[in-house]
């Protein structure tokens, strides 16, 4: 008999959410749910004849309406003729009215890597009684990870998920080729919330999940832009040197208006189809576009959840539509940011949302402000912060090399400037960007140039201003690579404390806002950051290592209390190494539940 192996809800609204389940085999069943009050008993719960999805890894996906407001629901599913799972009862709230006087908590972060698993960074968080969780890309990577025999969790062996191209034609596929890049990747989801791998189930089913695809559901550099042309997938030779780019000079790629769009390519959207079955999340349909190219009829992803008086969440897919991004030599994977990007011809119409989503943020963002909804948390899969200062030569300053060409700074730069210009030009206030990707946690301030007259305007820190009242939140990974390396290169907390001054002198000495928030940040109330290296934290004067942590796995916790003021929290782990085999002492111990802390926090008062 089959066995469901795992379960979630998620894409909560005041009356419906998404149910779904995972099992070994083709079954069928019920889905059981009912009010967390009176939880499954007879005469309190509700059966829904349910059948797994053979096209799609045996996955159960169920929208259930004539739900009620603001409800906790209980959850679980059974197999005909068996008793209830034995994946246990899951728990999903619905949203509250939209002008309901309450709060929202929810949690977020992304990047959880197989060969880092077991994922404890998120071991407390069935006692955190969040409203959400926001998986923000990376829910798996396509990359192999091995367990020694000696392993005392036992043997592992997960090959790499191969692009579904020819390394010798990467201008062509088939559909086995395809289908066999599914598989994998449907595998490695799979194994993200098996116990004896990832570990995230009791996360996916401690609360509602809502999520976002990043590069790598998409193989990483194979198919990670969706509004590059198809010609722009190259390879160099192996899976690891697949990449979708475009050489600086090669203008027919700078600004995509071909048509010929990897979204519409039968690959593309078979790994999104294949991610979006692995989550719980709504169908929203198909864009309707047909003056945009870039977006019409690709898959729906974007969206807002209104989550009563205080807080909307935006939904943005950073994916879909993006140019590809520009790499610095042929051949290569070398980043390039900031002034050749700006002087390259059609730089100022390079897009990561595209028209047609762009167009949809900003009003969602002017009608949220308009009808007095507190605060706006917009999603995304890179974030917008300026973290580096690009040269004219593409490279950066000594201590800030984490400015990459997949951000939003460093490849989009006039979109990103265009959207910050609006929010601050209609005075939409509280606005808090949440991301993951960088692999490091840390929270800034937001800067824009108000008027561009010329390439050379946006690297020009002495025109930047702030945005008051916006503000973004990036966590570190959940489980991936980078937080291990200051362990690896033995680095200690105190060589992070001297990191963080000496990449913050430069920004600050050549005119940049140094990272975090200050005293002086509009409805800054107070701050709360662990001690580090030596450094005690003074609550009258924060500095840049206060709203900076690069060795920690973590998630974001958001807090809104029924008075509209915000609270947001780091929560997680010590960076510890991969499960390749290793010598023992290489690496702390595999950190447990209970090593989950605060991090940092901070507070503040919404601005009227």
């Amino acid at each position: 008999m089959a066995n469901l192996e795992a379960i979630s809800a998620g894409s909560a609204t005041t009356n419906s959410a998404v149910f779904w389940a995972r099992a070994s085999a083709p079954v069928g069943g019920h889905l059981l749910y009912g009010d967390e009050r009176f939880g499954l008993r007879r005469g309190h719960r509700t059966l829904v004849p349910v059948q797994s999805d053979a096209n799609a890894d045996n996955t159960i996906k169920v929208l259930v309406d004539g739900l009620n407001p603001a409800t906790n629901y209980l959850y679980t599913f059974r197999a005909s003729g068996s008793s209830p799972s034995g994946v246990s009862v899951g728990l999903v709230k619905t949203a509250p009215a939209a002008d309901a006087i309450t709060g929202v908590r929810f949690g977020f972060s992304g990047c959880a890597a197989g060969d880092y698993a077991p994922i404890n960074s998120v071991a407390d968080i069935a006692g955190q009684n969040l409203d959400f969780f926001v998986m923000l890309g990376d829910a798996a990577y396509e990359d192999d990870y091995t367990r020694a025999a000696s392993d005392p969790r036992g043997p592992l062996n997960s090959p790499d998920a191969q692009p579904p191209f020819d390394p010798n034609a990467p201008q062509s596929t088939s559909q086995s080729a395809i289908d066999k890049a599914v598989a994998a990747m449907h595998g490695k989801y799979s194994d993200m919330q098996n116990p004896a791998i990832g570990n995230l189930a009791p996360l996916y089913r401690s609360q509602g999940i809502v999520a976002a695809y990043d590069n790598h559901e998409m193989m990483d550099m194979a198919l990670e832009a969706g509004g590059a042309p198809r010609t722009a997938i190259q390879t160099f030779g192996n899976k690891n040197s697949f990449r979708e780019g475009a050489d600086l000079n090669a203008a027919n790629v700078v600004f995509n208006q071909s048509g010929t769009f990897l979204n519409q390519t039968p690959e593309h959207r078979a790994l999104v189809d294949t991610w979006f079955q692995s989550m719980p999340l709504q169908d929203l349909g198909r864009v309707n576009a047909p003056l945009d190219a870039r977006s019409h009829g690709t898959r729906q992803l974007y969206g807002a959840q209104q989550w009563g008086r205080h807080a909307l969440y935006i939904n943005v897919d950073t994916r879909s539509y993006r140019d590809a991004k520009i790499t610095a030599v042929a051949g290569g994977e070398d980043d390039v940011t900031g002034r050749e990007i700006d002087l390259a011809a059609g730089a100022q119409q390079r897009t990561m949302l595209g028209s047609t989503q762009l167009a949809w943020l900003k009003q969602t963002l002017l009608e949220a402000q308009t009808q007095g909804t507190t605060w706006k948390f917009v999603s995304l899969s890179s974030p917008i912060d300026i973290t580096g200062i690009p040269g004219s030569d593409g490279n950066f300053t000594a201590g800030q090399d984490w400015v990459d060409a997949k951000s939003w700074w460093g490849n989009y730069r006039y979109e990103r400037n265009d959207l910050l210009k609006f929010i601050s030009d209609n005075s939409i206030k509280n606005v808090v960007f949440i991301a993951t990707d960088d692999h490091e946690a840390r929270i800034n301030e937001l800067t824009y140039v108000p008027t561009v007259n010329q390439p050379d305007d946006l690297t020009n820190p002495s025109l930047h201003r702030r945005v008051d009242g916006a503000i973004s939140v990036v966590a570190s990974p959940l489980g991936a690579t980078r937080p291990d390396a200051w362990i690896k290169d033995g680095k200690t907390k105190a060589d992070i404390v001297t990191a963080s001054r000496d990449w913050n002198n430069v920004l600050s000495t050549a005119g940049y806002d140094p990272i975090g928030l200050s005293a002086t940040t509009p409805g800054f109330v107070s701050f709360r950051r662990e001690a580090i290296g030596g450094h005690v934290s003074d609550p009258a004067n924060p500095l840049p290592i206060d709203f900076w942590s690069p060795d920690t796995f973590n998630y974001a916790l958001v807090d809104v209390n029924a008075s509209g003021q915000l609270t947001v929290g780091l929560r997680g782990i010590d960076g510890t190494g991969t499960n390749s085999p290793r010598t023992p002492g290489d690496w702390p111990a595999i950190a447990q539940a209970s090593d989950v802390r605060e991090i940092l926090s901070f507070t503040l008062n919404p601005l009227a």
